[in-house]
């Protein structure tokens, strides 16, 4: 299923929750032809592109300090740029260089220089060890889908998000948020309200935008969602 088939089903009373997808597999919506409704153009992009700029200070500290803990004094060396290690970057110089990171840091230093994706990678990464004890289950999910939710945002191109599209990712930022810093969660969820869904409140006959304050509660593996692999 592809982001341009998601629409709120008719007699919905909110819109399905974005992201988990039980067998880890998910589709690249950066080939679908989204909506360039009158209005709408580039607005939902920068919707989700705040949304990510909101989650990452808070979640780079606190995935800066996790590691921080378990790895002490080679918390950099080991638990990041060591991790973040992959075939086209085989060696920490290369991680460094693409990923524009230093030699060393305190944790203030790393929370500052970490970008999204960093975060998201490591708290993926460092799951097992580090994160399964600390927040839910389901936020590992989020994270995986939120990767691909910022790598199709960075590479649209005179296109926009459909609005559903754009509320569930801001619905898994807010989500991913909410137990690490309440305040940027909350601000996350104001840009969620912004996304403008009366177009399906009109196809539908449903007041989508008062019904979907709070979020729907996810149930693990099944796939209602919409994800993308990493670029």
């Amino acid at each position: 299923m592809t982001v341009s088939q998601y629409r709120v089903p008719r007699a919905a009373t909110a819109l399905p929750h974005l992201i988990t997808n039980g067998g880890g597999q998910y589709e690249n919506p950066s080939s679908v032809q989204l909506s360039r409704e009158s209005g709408n153009m580039a607005m939902n992009e920068r919707l989700v592109a705040s949304g990510l700029g909101l989650l990452r200070t808070p979640l780079s500290r606190y995935v800066c300090e996790a590691i921080a803990e378990k790895y002490g004094d080679s918390w950099w060396t080991e638990g990041v740029l060591e991790v973040l290690t992959y075939e086209k970057a085989p060696t920490l110089e290369d991680v460094r260089r693409q990923r524009y990171l230093p030699e060393s840091a305190t944790v203030e230093e790393g929370a500052n220089a970490i970008d999204i994706s960093v975060c998201l990678l490591l708290l993926t990464k460092h799951w097992p060890r580090i994160f399964t004890s600390l927040l839910s289950r389901s936020h590992r999910g989020w994270a995986c889908g939120l990767i691909a939710v910022r790598n199709v945002n960075k590479h649209l191109a005179g296109q926009d998000h459909e609005s559903d599209y754009a509320w569930r990712a801001l619905d898994t930022m807010f989500r991913v948020c909410e137990p690490i810093d309440a305040t940027a969660a909350s601000e996350i969820q104001a840009l969620r309200s912004s996304v403008d869904l009366s177009p399906y409140d009109q196809a539908t006959g449903v007041n989508v935008g008062s019904e979907v304050r709070e979020p729907v509660p996810s149930t693990p593996g099944v796939v209602e969602t919409v994800s993308m692999p990493r670029s």
